[in-house]
């Protein structure tokens, strides 16, 4: 969806036709906590993709229905609020990269997984096949487990690339989800935005977590000092 969005508002750059208009409307008392935690995530980074384009957004929240806690982040992601009928700059926002290096979490992994450690290039085929094979155990189709697999090779290749020893990584069903978490314990994300922006096509790299995100349901990321964890997540059929 915000791929979708980012293209369309290339195209209209390029068009001249004025400023673009977008409600971004989210059913978000429906929504998972990890899904609200995403969504927050991208509020806070749409601030700086938008920057470069003519675009006026606005994020309707419906605050006699969503928990105060939900609806004081999402003051952090806004620069300006309406209310009243009038436009306000709002002393609540976050810059977007505080915001992202503080929402940085991922939920404990199961008490009984198995962490599998990473040590070289060779391991990462090992790794996507037995992944697959516990994805498709947990009901996941076809197409699903091929996306999976992929983000999970760009996730650990960036581990080896970037991090640094242990590499682990664990895999299994949590909930209604199938989640592969990858972890090192290099210095962690320099940039909190990586992943979320068009990668500079002029440029190498920088394209792992980006594709990541376009072929995961989800992508939870924790970085600090001590390391870094990339929650890949995709949704298990109800059925499943």
């Amino acid at each position: 969806m915000f791929r979708e969005l980012l293209g369309s508002l290339a195209r209209h750059s390029t068009s001249g036709d004025g400023t673009l208009r977008v409600i971004a409307e989210q059913a978000l008392e429906l929504r998972q906590p990890a899904e609200i935690r995403d969504y927050l995530r991208y509020e806070a980074a749409a601030n700086v993709a938008y920057a470069d384009h003519d675009v006026s957004v606005l994020c309707p929240y419906d605050a006699a229905r969503l928990p105060t806690k939900l609806l004081e982040s999402a003051l952090e992601t806004h620069p300006e609020v309406l209310g009243g009928g009038e436009t306000r700059r709002n002393e609540r926002f976050v810059d977007p990269v505080a915001f992202l290096r503080r929402r940085g979490e991922i939920p404990a992994a199961p008490a009984d997984v198995a962490r599998h450690p990473i040590e070289h290039p060779d391991d990462v085929p090992v790794l996507r096949a037995g992944v697959a094979a516990q994805a498709r155990a947990a009901g996941l189709n076809r197409l699903s487990v091929e996306e999976l697999t992929y983000a999970v090779g760009e996730v650990v290749t960036n581990a080896l690339v970037h991090g640094r020893a242990p590499r682990r990584v664990w895999s299994g069903v949590a909930g209604d989800r199938f989640v592969c978490q990858v972890e090192d314990s290099g210095p962690g994300l320099r940039d909190p935005l990586a992943g979320y922006l068009s990668p500079d096509p002029l440029r190498p790299g920088g394209r792992g977590l980006w594709l990541a995100r376009q072929l995961c349901d989800l992508v939870e990321i924790a970085s600090d000092e001590a390391g870094t964890s990339v929650s890949l997540q995709m949704r298990r059929p109800a059925a499943a």
